[in-house]
């Protein structure tokens, strides 16, 4: 059904969590499935800096989505692959 809610560790990077927790909607997503994320919690407590995140590394989970859904439509647009596509890097 639906996964527990939990806080990432202190040193989880933006990237594991995004590779954890919002990486398999997205694939779902790009399979044609409807997808939320929910974001919650008191204020101070992290949430515009985990959906936005900062600069290179620090960059939260929503670029991270735009860039695997732009990625896989490059894809498959280019004709390149056939089906679906996740491109994700780590990065």
């Amino acid at each position: 059904m639906f996964p527990s809610p939990s806080a990432p560790a202190p040193d989880h990077s933006q990237a594991h969590f995004f590779t954890e927790t919002t990486l398999p909607l997205v694939r779902d997503f790009l399979s044609g499935e409807n997808c939320l994320l929910f974001a919650y919690g008191p204020t101070g407590s992290g949430k515009t800096w985990t959906v936005q995140g900062g600069e290179g590394e620090n960059k939260g989970i929503l670029p991270r989505v735009m860039e695997v859904v732009w990625e896989s439509l490059k894809g498959k647009e280019s004709g390149e692959v056939s089906g679906r596509v996740l491109v994700w890097s780590g990065r």
